[in-house]
């Protein structure tokens, strides 16, 4: 009987089934603006240009223009944008951090969610904490971070100081 249920606690409580909560700005609409647009209602393949905002929650994606493809359901497969730089932030709905980035060119893939920054690729985050390189791929549900350099920009990060004050004593009573 202890061990049942230790199991159960286990399950409940493991890593596993916190992560599963969901995201609450999945479950919205995305809302696409720009000053033109050109769409095959067929293949789904859209283009934004000019001034453009992708907006989906608390996510938002903003640049000067926008590949768009949506899935034969008509749901969103994936966006690029491409800008000088393409800007996006985005709340942690697990912790209350904004994250925001910045880079020449960014893909979120819709099916994934992980949004992908290339190019002088930068994120950052209310914190204090942030991460430079050439490529950096965010898992937007996961919270994990990928980045890759080159040999002109290598990957930097940025870890704020923790406050503690003073060091504890090394001396044993």
């Amino acid at each position: 009987m202890n061990k049942i249920c230790l199991l159960v606690l286990l399950v409940l409580y493991s890593p596993f089934t916190l992560a599963t909560k969901t995201d609450p700005d999945f479950k919205e609409s995305i809302e696409l603006n720009g000053d033109y647009l050109d769409l095959n209602l067929n293949s789904g393949v859209g283009l934004y240009q000019g001034n453009f905002e992708a907006i989906q929650g608390s996510m938002r994606l903003q640049g000067n223009e926008i590949q768009v493809k949506q899935q034969k359901n008509h749901g969103l497969e994936y966006i690029v944008a491409l800008g000088q730089p393409v800007k996006f932030q985005k709340k942690n709905y697990q912790t209350g951090e904004l994250i925001k980035g910045n880079a020449a060119k960014i893909t979120y893939d819709a099916k994934k969610l992980l949004i992908t920054l290339e190019g002088d690729a930068e994120i950052s985050s209310d914190q204090g904490r942030s991460i430079k390189s050439h490529v950096i791929t965010y898992g937007l549900t996961t919270g994990e971070i990928e980045a890759k350099g080159q040999s002109q920009r290598r990957v930097q990060i940025i870890i704020p100081p923790s406050g503690i004050k003073e060091s504890v004593s090394v001396l044993v009573p």
